[in-house]
């Protein structure tokens, strides 16, 4: 490493901490942190089954309770890939940019 390239490393890092410090301070449009809670319908526990009926109706309910906490977890991992997904795509941009610099 030669001392254009660590001038030019010092540089940046000094813009980044700058933007970094001024995104600090603006506010944003997005709301922070707001994740939908699910829909899912917990059955209601009989005290004792009456009947193997009562039984496998409950069973069924709660089947279907599992299923849709289940499917409420793979969405919201969806969502949570396409963030770090996102985050690490805008790191890879910052890292071939400065690579870019350094080659010159």
């Amino acid at each position: 490493m030669n001392f254009r390239t660590v001038r030019i490393c010092v540089a940046v890092l000094g813009t980044l901490s700058a933007a970094a410090a001024s995104a600090q301070d603006k506010p944003t449009d997005k709301p922070q942190g707001v994740v939908p809670k699910h829909a899912c319908v917990r059955p209601e526990t009989p005290a004792k089954f009456e009947n193997e009926g009562q039984q496998k109706i409950f069973v069924k309910q709660m089947d279907g309770y599992r299923d849709c906490l289940m499917a409420y977890r793979n969405d919201m991992n969806k969502i949570a890939q396409a963030h770090i997904d996102a985050a690490n795509a805008a790191i890879e941009e910052f890292n071939h940019y400065v690579s870019s610099i350094n080659k010159k």
